[in-house]
C-alpha cells in the first residue's frame, strides 16, 4: 500500500508518503471526520486562524510517524525478527487529528479544557493498553505533541487572529 508509513515506504520515498498518508481514510473514516470537522475543526479554525491548524495537524502527523518509525527501529535491532518490520501498513491520518484534537484542549472554560485533556489523554492510554500496536501508540505521541503545541493556539493567538479578521471586514466593508 502506497500510503503505509511503514519503514519500507518510509525509506523509499519519505515525503510522498508522509503527503499521502495525511490524506488517506476509508469511506467509513471519512463520514465520522466530516462531522468531527463541522463540530470541532472548523470552530477552532475560525478562533485560532487555518494556519495555526495546519501546524498542528502536520505536526502532529510528521511527529508521530517519525517518532512511530524511529521506534519501530529500535525495536528491530533490539528484537529482530524479520518477518514483521518493514511491511507492517500502518496509514497514519489520524495521527494529525488525534493532534488536533490536543489542540482542542486549550480552548474554553477551565473546567471543561481540564476534561477534554483527561478525556483524550485516558483515550490514547487506553488505546496503548488495550491494543498496544504501532497505531495505537502513534496516537498517543500525536496527543503529547498536539498539547506541547500550546504556542500555536494561545489566548495571544486567538486575540491577534480575530483582530486581523475584524480588520480585514472593515477593509472590505470600506472598499
Amino acid at each position: 500500500m502506497e500510503q503505509s508509513t511503514s519503514l519500507h515506504e518510509l525509506g523509499i520515498n519519505p515525503v510522498t508518503v508522509l503527503l499521502r498518508s495525511a490524506m488517506y481514510v476509508s469511506p467509513i473514516e471519512l463520514a465520522v471526520w466530516w462531522i468531527v470537522f463541522s463540530l470541532v475543526v472548523a470552530p477552532r479554525e475560525h478562533r485560532f486562524g487555518w494556519r495555526r491548524v495546519f501546524a498542528g495537524f502536520v505536526i502532529g502527523h510528521v511527529g508521530a510517524t517519525v517518532s512511530t518509525a524511529a521506534l519501530q527501529m529500535w525495536e528491530a535491532q533490539a528484537f529482530p525478527n524479520p518477518d514483521l518490520i518493514p511491511e507492517r501498513i500502518d496509514v497514519v491520518a489520524s495521527y494529525g487529528f488525534f493532534a488536533f484534537a490536543a489542540l482542542a484542549t486549550y480552548h474554553g472554560s477551565a473546567r471543561r479544557r481540564l476534561l477534554w485533556a483527561a478525556g483524550l489523554v485516558a483515550a490514547a492510554a487506553g488505546g496503548v493498553v488495550l491494543d498496544f500496536g504501532w497505531t495505537a501508540i502513534g496516537h498517543a505521541i500525536a496527543v503529547l505533541l498536539g498539547l506541547a503545541c500550546y504556542r500555536l493556539v494561545n489566548p495571544d493567538a486567538a486575540v491577534h487572529h480575530e483582530a486581523r479578521v475584524r480588520a480585514r471586514r472593515l477593509y472590505e466593508m470600506e472598499h
